[in-house]
């Protein structure tokens, strides 16, 4: 299995950060609890959504910035998270696809844990989707205050 790049590696090779930079905030993160991409947002070396777009590369899922696009695909199904546990995973079920797969939309991908609750709790074969903190609050709003055909 190839090595997963880097997330410094990603962002200097596309020319959106120094190595200086990289270096600056990877001396910040030692010692500390922090995630290099954190770092980079609170300094304003990078947008959110600049680190949305690539840690969804890195990881090889799908960035969610059309909602309707990735819905529009997707068979409705019928939530089982309340919406406490939604907003604590900070996840929603998006559908599911023909082979039964379900899409859940998450913010941080770098929350094992969560994940690792989230999958025990579906019991069933998921596809994971990136989302904006944006996107995440609109279909959270859709499936537990609008009564969507999401959830």
């Amino acid at each position: 299995m190839p090595r997963m790049r880097r997330l410094g590696e990603i962002l200097t090779s596309n020319g959106l950060i120094t190595e200086a930079e990289l270096d600056a905030a990877l001396a910040e993160q030692k010692g500390s609890n922090r995630r290099l991409g954190e770092i980079l947002v609170e300094n304003k070396i990078i947008s959110h959504s600049i680190l949305t777009v690539f840690l969804a590369q890195q990881l090889g899922v799908e960035y969610v910035t059309n909602d309707k696009a990735l819905t529009e695909k997707l068979i409705p199904i019928k939530n089982t998270l309340s919406s406490l546990e939604a907003a604590r995973y900070q996840a929603v079920l998006l559908g599911k696809e023909e082979d039964d797969t379900v899409i859940v939309g998450i913010v941080d991908p770098y929350d094992y844990e969560m994940l690792r609750e989230l999958l025990n709790k579906l019991n069933a074969a998921v596809k994971f989707a990136l989302l904006t903190p944006y996107i995440f609050t609109k279909f959270y709003g859709e499936c537990y205050y609008e009564n969507s055909n999401i959830a």
